[in-house]
């Protein structure tokens, strides 16, 4: 059986939001809240969320989730230099563990589940040296299980891509699972967005 780590992106300055996006409320929960309820919830075995200088409020709106077993935290102090900054901030973070693979998961993505998470988990243990990156309508979309042997390329990272350069890179090793309508994978960045979502009714 395989054995994955997710990595929750949260180190985001929100720059284009002008406040914290992830402690935005989404049916009376906030955005971050609601991400790492989905994924503590899957099959994943372990969860780190990423967090830069919004640390204390992000941990405090996850309530009882903070003390989940699979949860742990690390501090990206260079937030401004991009996604990658806190994907290897993630990456130093379970590396000890030696998992097969690993999930980048963007935290202001409110709407993901843990049926998506654990159908992408379902399609990398058929195979497991693959990047698994799912799709909606063709798009492509978040999140990414990355094998053990890209771990080395995720903890080489620099800029604003995350690891979009990585699948770039390497056509040939990905597997692309098209999610349909089982996955709204709409995110924030501006207050419209934010707006436009919750105006979507949710079901815990």
């Amino acid at each position: 059986m395989v054995s994955l780590a997710g990595i929750v992106l949260a180190a985001g300055l929100s720059t284009r939001m002008g406040r914290p996006k992830l402690l935005l409320e989404f049916g009376n929960k906030s955005v971050i809240y609601r991400v790492v309820k989905a994924a503590a919830a899957s099959q994943l075995d372990e969860l780190v969320i990423v967090t830069g200088r919004h640390h204390d409020p992000l941990l405090q709106s996850l309530g009882e989730l903070s003390r989940h077993p699979k949860l742990q935290t690390a501090y990206n102090e260079t937030p401004e230099a991009g996604m990658a900054s806190s994907i290897v901030a993630g990456m130093k973070s379970i590396m000890p563990r030696k998992r097969d693979g690993v999930m980048i998961i963007l935290g202001d993505q409110a709407k993901l589940t843990k049926d998506v998470i654990d159908h992408l988990l379902a399609v990398f243990s058929e195979s497991p040296s693959a990047i698994v990156a799912p799709t909606v309508d063709g798009r492509r979309t978040t999140p990414v299980i990355f094998p053990r042997r890209f771990f080395p390329a995720l903890l080489s990272l620099s800029g604003d891509r995350g690891g979009r350069s990585i699948l770039e890179a390497n056509p040939g090793a990905v597997v692309r699972v098209e999610l349909g309508n089982i996955y709204d994978d709409m995110d924030i960045d501006t207050l419209q967005d934010w707006e436009k979502m919750i105006a979507c009714p949710t079901h815990d």
